[in-house]
């Protein structure tokens, strides 16, 4: 009996520890590790975070179901009493506006009352500029003016990413934004959080390699998204010339790009049905020659995108390119569309090896096209190239 008795003592005690483990993190104190940039250059993908939840006033839980999946049920749920609501600049743990399953991390900008307006990047509250945080980032010199439909607003007529608002607050709402401005998927995008989405306020994180004071001079830190992403991949398979050492899927029956999208369009609404709750933080037209289309099929792609899917304001936006496809007109529209990475088919820097391998382009076509990506807003270029002919 007695090593029956010890067997159920150590099985009592591992649960006792689960239990009091699951408690602490429900109602104290959580732990999170931030997958996404949008808090750079304050915080880094991969840096761990501890949250107070209690601060907020703690909750009960409000969904039962198997843990990692969206297989349960809502429960009624109730709030503990708080030590205070959040301020302006508290760094708050959320639950997503759009999807209560996950949760981000931003910094608070406003709260209920207070008005929110962006002019030329910078934020303003109550009409008064924002104090920026300490490592604030920028990454895209671009200016959206406030009617640049290729930015998504919560609400139509609210502007663009750099020209919004002015917009005023609900009671007991708030209004937060990401540091990595360029790159946040934030209450610009999604809204404001309401009162019973607030999860916690973040106290301390381990930073490898950046800067050590998360909290900046005036207690400021940095917002990030805390959630599960995928990452969409869009095969174009036109090409204006097969290349013969490519096994890649492409024809050059140019005539049938209208019914190609047309036919992925519909595709995509089909996917959205079954995988509409994913949330893509990468997009990458591959081909084939995706710039083969034309501005307004790309757009009417990247529109049905977002119509259909959550797709991130801080997320890579990459295209396929070649040299014989691109101008600098259409290099622009790529930008302003939202395109944040040029992936370009240089194959190489020598003629005789584009006339051997049967590219379109000239050496003059790549650094005319380089050229005049760097113009168009592209920061994000990279140029493939080939070794070890025959």
């Amino acid at each position: 009996m007695k090593p029956k008795n010890k067997r159920w003592e150590s099985i009592q005690a591992i649960l006792v520890a689960v239990l009091a483990a699951l408690i602490l993190r429900q109602f104290v104190i959580a732990a999170y590790k931030i997958p996404t940039s949008s808090m750079e250059d304050t915080l880094l993908v991969g840096d761990f975070l501890l949250v107070n939840k209690f601060y907020y006033g703690a909750q009960t839980p409000n969904w039962i179901g198997i843990p990692f999946t969206r297989i349960g049920f809502n429960v009624p749920w109730f709030r503990f009493p708080r030590i205070e609501a959040p301020h302006q600049d508290d760094i708050v743990v959320f639950r997503y506006p759009r999807d209560p399953h996950l949760e981000y991390i931003k910094r608070c900008i406003a709260t209920g009352g207070q008005s929110v307006e962006l002019i030329n990047k910078q934020v303003y509250v109550d009409g008064k500029e924002f104090v920026n945080p300490p490592h604030l980032k920028y990454l895209d010199p671009t200016i959206y003016p406030r009617y640049n439909r290729y930015y998504p607003t919560f609400k139509p007529g609210l502007g663009s990413r750099d020209n919004f608002g002015p917009v005023t607050v609900p009671p007991h709402h708030y209004f937060m934004m990401g540091d990595n401005r360029d790159r946040s998927s934030d209450s610009r995008e999604w809204g404001f959080v309401p009162p019973e989405n607030i999860v916690g306020k973040f106290i301390y994180s381990r930073l490898p390699g950046v800067p050590q004071d998360p909290l900046g001079p005036a207690g400021n830190g940095n917002p990030v998204s805390i959630m599960q992403s995928a990452g969409l991949y869009i095969h174009i398979p036109f090409c204006e010339r097969k290349c013969g050492y490519c096994d890649f899927y492409s024809i050059t029956s140019l005539q049938r790009r209208d019914d190609f999208v047309t036919a992925l369009l519909h595709e995509i609404e089909l996917l959205a049905r079954q995988h509409g709750d994913l949330h893509f933080d990468t997009v990458f037209f591959g081909g084939g020659t995706p710039t083969t289309l034309s501005i307004s099929q790309l757009e009417s792609i990247w529109n049905h995108l977002h119509k259909h899917f959550s797709i991130a304001a801080d997320g890579e936006f990459s295209m396929e390119a070649n040299p014989g496809t691109i101008d600098s007109e259409k290099l622009l529209a790529l930008r302003r569309m939202g395109i944040n990475r040029l992936s370009m088919g240089v194959q190489s820097f020598d003629s005789r090896d584009l006339k051997f391998l049967g590219r379109i382009h000239t050496v003059d076509d790549v650094l005319e096209n380089y050229e005049s990506a760097r113009k168009a807003g592209f920061e994000n270029i990279n140029l493939d190239l080939m070794t070890a002919f025959p």
